[in-house]
């Protein structure tokens, strides 16, 4: 089953999405994919707001200032 992904609506916790891609030993791709994930505090509660710390490291990796 495919589902397609939507981003979240205002107020929906913030998902951790990682795309990836797999390639055969021609360097073509064999396959692509992407998982979801949510953050949860210490007490295993769902964040509705993204930490300081995460949003500190996107902005740094949108600069492309992180490998």
């Amino acid at each position: 089953m495919i589902k397609p992904y939507f981003p979240p609506r205002p107020g929906d916790p913030p998902p951790l999405r990682y795309e990836f891609t797999i390639r055969n030993g021609r360097g073509e791709v064999a396959t692509t994919g992407f998982t979801v994930h949510l953050m949860l505090d210490r007490e295993e509660r769902v964040l509705l707001v993204p930490p300081a710390f995460f949003l500190e490291f996107q902005a740094r990796w949108g600069r492309g200032e992180l490998p």
